[in-house]
Formats: structure tokens, C-alpha cells, sequence
């Protein structure tokens, strides 16, 4: 049970860190090398 909570509440924060533009920027450069 306590693990399904921690995983629930982390989704938004990956979420949150896959807007912000460094993010995007550094995931865009990784696929392109």
C-alpha cells in the first residue's frame, strides 16, 4: 500500500520536471546523440 502511494505521488513531480524547457531541452538533445 505504501509503496502504490509514494508512486502516485511521485508521477506528478516527473510529470512537472518533463514540462519544464531544461528538461525537454536535455531529454531532446539525448535522443539526437
Amino acid at each position: 500500500m505504501q509503496q502504490d502511494e509514494t508512486i502516485i505521488m511521485r508521477l506528478p513531480l516527473k510529470i512537472a520536471d518533463m514540462e519544464k524547457p531544461e528538461n525537454s531541452n536535455r531529454d531532446n538533445n539525448e535522443k539526437e546523440v
